[in-house]
């Protein structure tokens, strides 16, 4: 999915889906972000083997703050 515009009245990210558009709330992605980095910092062995490899440190790795939304 392409990121088409951000909706700041509804608090919802607008994208292209196929022929049309799909939403995504700021809340359920910011948690969907924060889930996936816990998962990535608890199975570090893993994470490390595939983002170590491109010189990612996985335990420095945080969700940025969301400017403006």
């Amino acid at each position: 999915m392409i990121l088409n515009s951000i909706n700041k009245e509804q608090r919802l990210y607008v994208m292209k889906a196929g022929g049309g558009f799909t939403c995504y709330g700021f809340d359920v992605l910011n948690n969907k972000a924060r889930r996936a980095l816990e998962w990535l910092k608890r199975h570090g062995r893993a994470a490390e083997m595939l983002l170590g490899a491109k010189g990612i440190d996985v335990i420095a790795l945080d969700i940025p703050a969301r400017v403006g939304t």
